[in-house]
């Protein structure tokens, strides 16, 4: 998690991202014939490959509404959906809780084949929660009562009394039960269309909203569902042949 350069009334304090890789590289300056500069200057520079998270756009959360912030990835259809980060911006770690009840989604990012997923897995889980909670100082960082914490007034008052003017859901207990630079930075939000503006954000929380096709999603359900029972079976048979396996041996 990284300190939320944006102020504006109602803005999360922090933005979210995975880290996909730690690297470091030399980084040299060749002076022009016309600089003053005396020789070639190299320098080290260190940097995270990081795929960003976005706020739930409409999402009440807080103090007030006794709820955690939700989040998801960023659809890989938005430019700010991967980006580079300094580790010197990065605050801590933070705790994710999936949101069990949302399931899992390949829609936001179809290549299976990917170093954004772990070994194996193809699909991401459509939201997750932050565990405001999950130690002390992760709580007081929500909070505005750590000592030397940097979170505005504004971010404080959010938390503690979000406005009940958002666009979005109105009844989200469903869901609850059930460096950066203005050029490469994501907006914090998982918003709108991202090609509109800079000032846009980051994708959409409904499926229909990300310019998904209702009949392309239900056709890779069901090949998904398909794909999974096949796996089922194969491994029914694998099991099957082992213990047949075992049985010959025992004679």
């Amino acid at each position: 998690m990284v300190q939320s350069p944006e102020t504006e009334a109602g803005a999360h304090p922090y933005w979210y991202a995975q880290v996909l890789g730690v690297f470091h590289t030399t980084v040299s300056i060749f002076p022009s014939s016309k600089s003053n500069l005396p020789q070639v200057s190299s320098t080290q520079v260190e940097f995270l490959w990081v795929r960003w998270y976005g706020i739930e756009p409409g999402y009440r959360s807080g103090f007030k509404y006794s709820k955690l912030p939700k989040i998801g990835f960023v659809p890989e259809n938005d430019r700010f959906a991967f980006g580079f980060l300094d580790p010197s911006v990065v605050i801590r770690g933070c705790h994710l809780i999936p949101a069990f009840a949302l399931g899992r989604t390949r829609r936001l990012l179809r290549s299976e084949s990917t170093l954004a997923r772990k070994v194996g897995e193809r699909k991401d889980w459509m939201n997750y929660y932050v565990g405001m909670f999950a130690d002390r100082d992760m709580a007081l960082r929500y909070s505005n009562m750590g000592v030397g914490h940097q979170v505005s007034r504004i971010h404080a008052q959010t938390l503690f009394s979000s406005t009940d003017g958002e666009s979005g859901r109105q009844d989200d207990e469903d869901d609850w039960d059930d460096v950066i630079d203005d050029n490469s930075a994501p907006s914090g939000k998982r918003g709108e269309d991202s090609d509109a503006s800079d000032e846009d954000t980051m994708g959409s929380s409904s499926e229909s909203d990300r310019g998904f096709d209702d009949d392309e999603d239900e056709d890779e359900d069901e090949a998904d569902e398909d794909e999974d029972e096949a796996d089922e079976d194969e491994d029914e048979a694998d099991e099957d042949e082992q213990d047949g396996g075992d049985v010959s041996e025992g004679d």
